[in-house]
């Protein structure tokens, strides 16, 4: 493999070491680091707890994952931050098999990426439909909302989408109404901070 072959593939914290990073970077990649941390950690203890897991889990995977995405990462506008695409297959990993085997899924979907990204088949997704992918997205959306309806209302549930539904129809008159209260008064609040306040980080300001 040449020397520039193997360049390729150096994360993008090698680069930095070579004299390329000012005081001025220093000082603007702290900035916008904060603020995305900020922005972050309500989403990250959220998604963790929508996942099936706690939010100390979430924190800990968030502080590690940005540790490792500094020093190997691919990029120097390289930003990472929660996703909700993957609470469901997520929970439904934990519900199914446990905790223990979401790290072993982890693992595993790591070492995938790895094989993926050295035979640069990441090329290959300009091939995938717009209506494939905003279909996953709507499917994951949707299954977002039945799932936490749980929450919302109060009880507590598990099985698939119709399952799910089902259990809420039958079980209404079981519901917390100081649990639909909040839930109400928190969705109410995020369209209007985000409708009036547009500028204001409408997740932070909901969590205080």
């Amino acid at each position: 493999m040449s020397s520039k072959t193997l360049e390729e593939f150096l994360p993008e914290s090698a680069n930095l070491l070579k004299g390329k990073y000012s005081f001025t970077d220093l000082l603007a990649d702290t900035k916008s680091g904060t603020l995305l941390s900020v922005l972050s950690f309500p989403l990250i203890m959220a998604y963790a707890t929508a996942s099936g897991l706690t939010p100390e889990i979430g924190l800990t995977t968030a502080i590690i994952t940005g540790i490792i995405s500094f020093l190997l990462g691919g990029g120097k506008f390289h930003v990472i931050c929660p996703t909700g695409a993957f609470i469901v297959i997520i929970n439904d990993i934990v519900t199914k098999h446990g905790y223990e085997f979401l790290i072993h899924a982890t693992v595993l979907g790591g070492a995938l990426l790895f094989i993926a990204a050295f035979f640069r088949l990441g090329r290959f997704s300009k091939y995938i439909p717009l209506s494939v992918l905003r279909g996953f997205l709507t499917g994951i959306g949707i299954m977002l909302v039945v799932q936490q309806t749980a929450n919302v209302l109060g009880l507590s549930c598990s099985g698939n989408l119709f399952q799910r539904i089902q259990f809420y129809l039958t079980h209404l008159t079981s519901a917390n109404y100081a649990s639909c209260v909040a839930g109400v008064f928190f969705l109410s609040s995020f369209f209007i901070i985000k409708r009036c306040f547009p500028k204001l980080p409408v997740y932070l300001t909901i969590l205080f």
